[in-house]
């Protein structure tokens, strides 16, 4: 939580930062995060329950996300990085997207090979499956998150 909170106060000074969210019979069912830069809106975050997904919430949430950008003067939308492992994903922004680029890293140092990298994927969705398991208390993620953002930002 102490990661949003810093970037709330980072960016919520100028309206710079906005979180919407999408309802269905009172119940939220999808939401993201918005950032502005200079005259970019950034999409950062974004999540949905996917029982609702025929309902189209995320379309709903990032339309309302773009009207806002441009009513405060964004000239461009980035909805930044995706894995190509995620095709779902990567769809759903080449539908907005009119412009897609890849994205080349460079990593320094020792990194995993394919074998191991891919043994190291299968045990970060494990991990990632733990820790978002309703069973987990809040206090036990925040603390998982605090010890482990670094390693992927």
């Amino acid at each position: 939580m102490e990661f949003f909170e810093n970037i709330w106060h980072e960016f919520h000074d100028g309206g710079r930062c906005a979180t919407l969210l999408a309802e269905l019979d009172g119940e939220v069912i999808a939401g993201a995060m918005f950032l502005e830069w200079d005259d970019v809106l950034y999409y950062k975050f974004g999540a949905s329950l996917p029982e609702h997904l025929g309902a189209r919430p995320n379309d709903a949430v990032y339309w309302t996300g773009i009207q806002r950008g441009v009513e405060r003067g964004m000239r461009l939308v980035d909805w930044g990085l995706s894995d190509l492992d995620q095709p779902g994903l990567v769809g759903f922004k080449g539908k907005w997207a009119s412009d897609e680029r890849r994205i080349v890293t460079l990593r320094s140092g020792t990194w995993l090979q394919a074998p191991e990298q891919e043994e190291f994927g299968r045990e970060l969705g494990e991990l990632t499956r733990l820790l978002t398991d309703a069973s987990v208390p809040d206090e036990i993620t925040a603390r998982a998150g605090a010890l482990l953002y670094r390693y992927f930002c």
